[in-house]
């Protein structure tokens, strides 16, 4: 075993004394697991020697896209995994880089949970009494009285389940903003799941910056010992540099009910509301064509990958509304007209047949039912003829499970795009 470990220590050396480079610490991460499998060593000392060249490698591959650069009061910090640039006038980070690697199908550490000051952070960073008050009322029995938010990740701890060192780095405080429970719960940690079950989906790794929108006299948590920010949004940029895709949301800190596609923006709208610049490592043609990207059907995994977005105005007929905005219509009197792709089709054994447009069961946003004694209607086979087609249905929209939905009797209420 010391044999081993001395030739990934002599490898390490002579791979990285001249060079600092990402590709250089993929190299030596990558001749690590060649002579793991060779060796069929499962050993601590191996895999922590592998760990802490995967933290470099993190760092060096962030540094190689570019730290965002801007006119901000700011103190960058690096962690395990991570690097913080904290603004001490709001005392919540400008902005926090991380990676989430292919590592996280693997991985098995558990949350840490070890919420701490950041000691790093020379003015001192916010801290439990910033969130809430703990009052010791046993032995080992606390009364907790909460200002009404979370302790919001920036970096979730879940995209370092393979490191529990770089685990444990995401609880430091400079990570965390006041996050409204029904966000921070919802639909934020939707964004953080969806990325994740790309990465499980095409084995790539992405390059992650999270963050508040600050801006000057913004609200600030009343009870909040450091008078810390309350941000009214957050935003995620996701990079995935090998396939050349980016994808951008913007979300408002409160409670979402709309898809989390709804808030995907482009790096350049990101960059005007906080005046940082990202991407400055990379060829300015290749920034200015990443930065532009808004299109979210390329990073749909698993049962989503076959959804597609509303349709935009232009995309319309006069007179007509997309999957988006059919929710307000649900119980009116007067007929609508629905517009979107059909993305899944099912004929049940009954004989009816079920039609969703833009996003297929169980995410469905527009149901159309057609019952069974109504197929003599239909020159055709729905369930068959209209999958992958671009269509409009007239009707009254009604509500089913939540969902809006529309019952066609015949072909005449229906329009095909393409």
């Amino acid at each position: 075993m010391k044999r081993i470990i001395y030739i990934l220590a002599v490898i390490s050396i002579v791979l990285i004394s001249n060079s600092g480079q990402a590709q250089t610490y993929r190299d030596t991460i990558k001749t690590y697991e060649e002579i793991l499998q060779r060796y069929e060593s499962k050993t601590d000392s191996v895999r922590s020697l592998m760990g802490n060249m995967k933290l470099k490698y993190i760092q060096s591959t962030i540094e190689s896209v570019g730290l965002p650069i801007g006119a901000i009061q700011e103190e960058i910090t690096s962690h395990p995994g991570l690097r913080i640039s904290y603004n001490e006038n709001h005392e919540i980070a400008n902005w926090v880089a991380s990676m989430i690697l292919p590592d996280i199908k693997t991985g098995n550490f558990g949350r840490t949970n070890d919420f701490r000051v950041d000691t790093s952070i020379s003015t001192g960073s916010t801290e439990e009494a910033d969130f809430f008050l703990k009052t010791r009322i046993e032995a080992d029995k606390y009364e907790y009285d909460g200002y009404g938010f979370d302790r919001g990740h920036l970096a979730p701890s879940a995209d370092y389940r393979w490191s529990q060192t770089a685990m444990s780095a995401t609880y430091f405080y400079s990570n965390m903003t006041p996050q409204h429970p029904d966000f921070n719960r919802g639909k934020w940690a939707s964004v953080e799941a969806f990325l994740r079950a790309y990465i499980m989906e095409t084995e790539t790794e992405l390059i992650i910056y999270t963050g508040p929108i600050l801006y000057d006299n913004m609200p600030q948590v009343k009870r909040s010992i450091n008078e810390m920010s309350l941000p009214d949004e957050h935003y995620k940029i996701a990079i995935d540099m090998e396939n050349e895709r980016v994808i951008t949301f913007l979300m408002p800190n409160q409670r979402i009910d709309n898809p989390i596609e709804d808030y995907v923006v482009t790096i350049d709208s990101i960059e005007k509301k906080t005046g940082l610049d990202f991407l400055t490592q990379i060829p300015e043609n290749k920034e200015t064509e990443l930065e532009s990207q808004n299109n979210p059907e390329p990073w749909f995994s698993g049962k989503q990958k076959g959804d597609r977005m509303p349709l935009t105005k232009s995309e319309l007929p006069p007179k007509a509304y997309n999957t988006r905005d059919a929710r307000a219509f649900m119980g009116a009197k007067r007929k609508a007209t629905i517009c979107g792709t059909v993305v899944s089709t099912h004929k049940s054994q009954k004989g009816n047949t079920f039609i969703n447009l833009d996003k297929s069961f169980p995410n469905q946003v527009f149901s159309i039912t057609i019952w069974a004694s109504d197929h003599v209607n239909f020159p055709f086979k729905p369930a068959e003829f209209l999958m992958d087609k671009k269509i409009c249905v007239t009707g009254k929209v009604t509500e089913y499970n939540g969902t809006p939905s529309l019952y066609l009797s015949n072909e005449n209420n229906i329009e095909i795009l393409d």
